[in-house]
């Protein structure tokens, strides 16, 4: 299902962003052991886990996916169920295929995590991610007074 504020433009031929569904866990673990690897770190989930972190009974993980116009997944932000008092959300993961679009497909991508945070009233977003390599493509421009903290 689209997130609303986030729905592909067809003279733009823009990815939809959406939420994860079990049809795409499988990309989205090729794209986490490829964020791993670009960090220097080996992905430490298999496909089972994954479909049962993010679907399960027990689910702590939801994910936003940018879908290209072809069907094939080209990002995903990761964030996990928080819980306790504060009532905000955590971006874990954030993964862009490399391509001519990967900038405006990740600005989209945060786009859709604004606005998935918005819709659950979320006091927060803390990204939880590779914060200096958002900043420096400019995906992502915090407001005044944004919680970050730097991942890996």
């Amino acid at each position: 299902m689209p997130i609303e504020a986030q729905t592909s433009d067809t003279e733009t031929q823009a990815p939809i962003m959406r939420r994860a569904g079990a049809r795409d866990a499988f990309s989205i673990l090729q794209m986490m052991r490829a964020l791993a690897t670009q960090n220097g770190q080996r992905a430490g989930i298999g496909l089972d886990q994954l479909t049962c972190d993010m679907l399960g009974a027990n689910r702590w993980l939801d994910v936003i996916v940018a879908e290209a116009p072809d069907g094939r997944l080209v990002g995903f932000a990761g964030l996990p169920r928080r819980h306790g008092a504060a009532r905000g959300m955590d971006m874990h993961h954030f993964y862009v295929m490399p391509g001519d679009d990967s900038d405006a497909v990740g600005q989209a991508l945060i786009r859709a995590v604004e606005a998935e945070a918005d819709r659950r009233g979320a006091v927060f977003l803390r990204l939880v991610a590779p914060v200096e390599r958002l900043l420096s493509r400019g995906q992502f421009r915090p407001a005044p007074g944004a919680e970050m903290a730097a991942a890996y």
